[in-house]
């Protein structure tokens, strides 16, 4: 039934048929999220925004023609939206339309529209509630045992950067087809020199200092920003990224940080012929 609505309404020839308020606002609001929301997804914060609309009523019900034109508008206000927002990787979560009041021929709605800001799950699982890891291990590549979770468990299994590390190299979306890389360069990162704020630095912090699921999805969007976008400086340009290894570092006896050793080559399917 939805989708006949749809088809009605962005018809060039709009029917004579009506409906009544209250299924006007539900197809509406029903279409608006099936088209432009992606509340499946994961995102590293969200923003509230409100909207106000009128629709206009012939003895108490809508005309399709109408409701096309509420519909129009509720899109390109969630349009114009997206497109103030700082960041590319921005969606509608959920739109709530509501009714407000009639007054004569004229039905008074507002609209809550719920956006997530920075995409995260189109690339990575992300980190969920209780996905709280000590920050890294200090020796590690010595042998040092993973510190584990801030909870006491996973003590020897894995720590904050072996995660991000291995997310940011077996995203949820990977290419299809088998392939090699070729003319291999490596290029580091920190969150000390080039890219503060950004990759994990403790200055001053505990050495068992616990990161929560919520700023481990951030190191997680930021790290992937870095690692693959040609203006932050770290990708040569014509590579594309292979793989990353997150070193747990001390600077000065006082900053724990996190170093990325990223390695960037040029992609070609795998058995080609010479």
């Amino acid at each position: 039934m939805l989708q006949t609505i749809e088809t009605k309404i962005t018809s060039s020839l709009k029917s004579s048929e009506s409906l009544t308020v209250d299924s006007a606002v539900w197809y509406a609001e029903a279409l608006l999220n099936y088209r432009k929301a992606r509340a499946d997804q994961w995102y590293e914060s969200f923003e509230v925004q409100q909207y106000t609309y009128t629709l206009h009523l012939s003895d108490g019900l809508a005309g399709l023609g109408h409701l096309a034109a509420l519909y129009n508008n509720m899109t390109t206000d969630i349009n114009q939206s997206l497109m103030q927002m700082e960041g590319a990787e921005n969606y509608l979560k959920l739109a709530d339309l509501r009714l407000d009041s009639i007054q004569g021929n004229t039905a008074h709605l507002s609209m809550t529209g719920i956006f997530g800001l920075n995409l995260i799950a189109g690339l990575y699982l992300p980190f969920n509630a209780g996905d709280d890891w000590i920050w890294g291990t200090l020796g590690q590549y010595h042998g040092q045992p993973p510190a584990g979770k801030c909870n006491g468990t996973m003590v020897g299994i894995s720590d904050a950067s072996d995660q991000l590390q291995r997310k940011l190299n077996y995203p949820a979306v990977q290419y299809a087809e088998p392939y090699v890389f070729i003319n291999l360069t490596v290029r580091n990162a920190d969150g000390i020199m080039n890219y503060n704020e950004r990759l994990y630095t403790g200055w001053n912090y505990p050495e068992q200092n616990c990161l929560t699921a919520d700023t481990l999805n951030h190191y997680l969007l930021q790290s992937h920003m870095i690692i693959n976008n040609y203006n932050e400086g770290l990708r040569p340009q014509g590579k594309e990224f292979s793989h990353v290894e997150i070193f747990d570092e001390l600077l000065l006896g006082a900053m724990h940080f996190h170093r990325y050793e990223v390695t960037y080559g040029v992609r070609i399917p795998a058995g080609f012929d010479d």
